[in-house]
């Protein structure tokens, strides 16, 4: 799929607030906070998780730059068009995660930064700071990266949270809840290379002790975080 497909979201007018995920992401909270504070606030444009895991070269350019696996925002179609536009001029973004930089090339000190729980990148699990002071108030899992827990199961590292487990859980629980079967997922297109490997008689095991995810605790007030900017996202000059 074009990873600047996420593009027409803007152009869904229809909607006040519009939250995308990417297909690797898994809810595991509440996510209703970022809502709120958007509907009280109407000029917050977006909110999202600062990327822990990008290269600091990144930075050099761009003071603050967010992870766009999860992103709550207001669509607006002037937004879109611009967005469309400037997707077109491979001068004004890095093309090595294309829809991720021209975001933050567009928005850039336009977004305010939402705690990681709203996005906690998985391959930063038990290497980032973040998984060890947020892990028991998690909201958004990001199996971002290489390692997906679909593809194969990885051996737990000291410090880690088994997330592996708990995205066969949620996956079990919902081939029960539907009553799907193997074939549900085998379309006709699917290649032998995820035939051979998909493991769903793995998947829907039911002897995982669940994760157990202590008690979350209280979030601070979204609204009580400093934003980078808030404000109208200045029309732009085609380029």
């Amino acid at each position: 799929v074009d990873g600047l497909v996420k593009l027409h979201a803007w152009n869904m007018t229809q909607y006040d607030i519009i939250l995308t995920l990417d297909a690797d992401a898994m809810i595991v909270g509440s996510i209703e906070e970022p809502f709120e504070q958007m509907r009280t606030n109407s000029t917050i444009q977006m909110l999202a998780v600062d990327d822990a895991g990008i290269p600091s070269s990144y930075r050099k350019e761009l003071r603050s730059y967010f992870n766009s696996g999860v992103l709550f925002f207001r669509p607006n179609s002037t937004h879109f068009t611009e967005l469309v536009h400037l997707s077109a001029n491979k001068s004004f973004y890095d093309l090595k995660y294309p829809q991720q930089n021209l975001l933050n090339k567009y928005f850039h000190d336009h977004w305010i930064s939402l705690p990681p729980i709203f996005n906690m990148l998985d391959h930063l699990n038990g290497k980032h700071h973040v998984w060890n002071n947020q892990t028991n108030n998690s909201r958004i899992i990001h199996f971002a990266g290489s390692h997906k827990p679909w593809d194969m199961l990885h051996r737990l590292k000291p410090n880690q949270v088994d997330t592996d487990r708990m995205w066969r859980q949620y996956f079990g629980a919902l081939v029960t809840e539907n009553g799907w079967r193997k074939d549900d997922f085998l379309v006709p297109l699917a290649s032998q290379p995820f035939r051979k490997k998909f493991r769903y008689d793995q998947w829907i095991r039911t002897d995982l002790q669940p994760v157990q995810l202590s008690r979350p605790e209280p979030v601070r007030p979204l609204w009580n975080i400093r934003p980078n900017r808030i404000g109208r996202i200045p029309a732009r000059k085609h380029l």
